[in-house]
Formats: structure tokens, sequence, C-alpha cells
């Protein structure tokens, strides 16, 4: 029992720094894309290369919102079976 209670430990930890990851894409690809703007009003690229680069950074954003979608499901199913672990531990402790 102690065994299985660190692990979901350790992977909680885990969903954890991987969504943190998913959100700093996010904010990346939101830049990019601003970035990518700003280059193409200076004339530096052009209206295609723009539409191309724009449509790449939404479809990365979009996978990147669907993993952390489905990352946050998984950490509330994980910390719910910590927090089912934990009374489970106090119970035996009081007895």
């Amino acid at each position: 029992e102690p065994f299985n209670n660190i692990s979901l430990t350790k992977k909680a930890e885990r969903i954890k720094y991987d969504i943190r990851s998913c959100q700093i894409k996010m904010s990346e690809y939101a830049d990019c894309l601003r970035s990518t703007y700003i280059d193409k009003v200076k004339g530096i690229i052009t209206e295609a290369e723009f539409i191309d680069f724009s449509r790449d950074f939404n479809e990365k954003n979009r996978f990147t919102k669907k993993h952390l979608k489905f990352l946050n499901q998984n950490s509330k199913r994980l910390n719910f079976r910590l927090r089912k672990s934990s009374i489970k531990k106090q119970l035996l402790n009081f007895m």
C-alpha cells in the first residue's frame, strides 16, 4: 500500500510537470504567432507565408490544448485516488 501511494505521488508530480510544459508551449505558440504577424506587417514575410505559419501554430496549439485537457483529467483522477488512499491510511492508523 505505501509503495502504491508513492507511485501515485510520482505520477501526480509528472502530470503536474507535463501540464506546466503544455502551458509554456501554448504561451510560446502565441508569442510566435504575434511575432510572425509583426514580420508580415513589416513585409519580412508574405501573406501566404504568414497563413502557413499561423496554420501550423494553430494546429500545434489545438493539439496541445487537447493534451492539456487529458492531463488535467488524469490529474483530477490521481488526486482523488491520493486523497482516498490518505483517508484510508488515517483510518487504519486510528484503529
